[in-house]
């Protein structure tokens, strides 16, 4: 978007320049219309910003007290009602396992990382499926909206899984104020 604005405000300034006259009338004639393409190239970029959100898992190294472990596994991320393996949607930096993410603090591969994030549309209903077992630990999880803090422990050597729900829509964002701003960004494009 950046190259487009140049390229439009450098054909503008050929243009003007073109036309033979003083330079105050250059200036005159330019002044609105570069001030125009500033503006828009300039909502364009904020609504862009403003558009996208991001959530962090961090794997906290702590545990319940009565929990035998600290691990953390994400095993599925809902996005809009469709499953989506963690690893098409996270950042590298955990093991992937059984189609799921885990973090553990032994037997730790290179490179691996105590947080992972996505990045994620601002309307998008995110819902995470973390395992719970006497083995699981404590991660916490952040969004635009809230921190929030999971505990995966359960008293049982069974696994079961808990859906935990994450806010990433800003109610007090551009979007939400200017409604027009979300055509108007489907327009610009999403480069």
């Amino acid at each position: 978007m950046e190259n487009l604005f140049l390229i439009l405000v450098l054909i503008v300034g050929i243009v003007i320049l073109a036309i033979p006259q003083s330079l105050t009338k250059t200036i005159k004639k330019a002044m609105p219309v570069l001030l125009l393409l500033v503006a828009v190239f300039g909502i364009g970029f904020f609504a862009k910003i403003e558009n996208r959100r991001e959530v962090q898992i961090i794997a906290s190294n702590t545990q319940n007290e009565k929990a035998k472990g600290n691990e953390i596994f994400l095993k599925e991320v809902i996005v809009n009602g469709e499953s989506r393996k963690p690893s098409e949607v996270f950042s590298k930096g955990w093991i992937e396992k059984d189609d799921g993410l885990l973090w553990r603090s032994y037997d730790k591969i290179d490179g691996m990382k105590d947080s992972i994030h996505a990045n994620l549309q601002n309307e998008d209903d995110i819902v995470l499926v973390f395992k719970r077992n006497k083995w699981q630990g404590i991660a916490k999880i952040i969004s635009v909206q809230d921190s929030q803090e999971f505990d995966g422990y359960a008293n049982s050597e069974s696994d079961t899984w808990v859906k935990v729900k994450v806010k990433i829509y800003d109610e007090n964002g551009l979007l939400v104020k200017y409604p027009f701003l979300k055509g108007f960004v489907s327009i610009i494009g999403d480069n």
